[in-house]
């Protein structure tokens, strides 16, 4: 039923095999490098700047006109955002940067020394 080819036959189509393999791999490298010589970048003028694209986020927001109470900061660490409250009202809100990994800010309480 099944035929087993002698050793000096199965060699020279082995051989036959690796030739046709190198052939096909050198025509696939040749069909890339012939499609991408026509691509070029586009012009100048089409091109928008990235900040263009992606706008960046408002800061924050400020808002205490009327709002009774002591003033308080509560900085959340995983939103990297800074919450300002008068009292129990909310009165602004903003983006903050508290550190990298490795120099992180500690959480705890702290007083503001000076302001601006």
């Amino acid at each position: 039923m099944f035929r087993i080819a002698p050793p000096n036959q199965l060699r020279v189509n082995i051989r036959r095999f690796m030739r046709l393999g190198w052939c096909i791999q050198f025509a696939l490298v040749g069909a890339i490098a012939v499609l991408f010589c026509g691509c070029e970048e586009m012009p100048q003028q089409l091109q928008k700047p990235l900040a263009a694209i992606m706008p960046t986020p408002a800061p924050g927001w400020w808002n205490d006109e009327g709002a009774p109470g002591e003033p308080r900061i509560v900085v959340h660490l995983a939103e990297q955002k800074a919450y300002f409250y008068k009292g129990k009202h909310l009165v602004g809100e903003s983006t903050v940067s508290t550190g990298k990994k490795g120099f992180s800010t500690p959480p705890g309480h702290y007083s503001i020394v000076s302001k601006d």
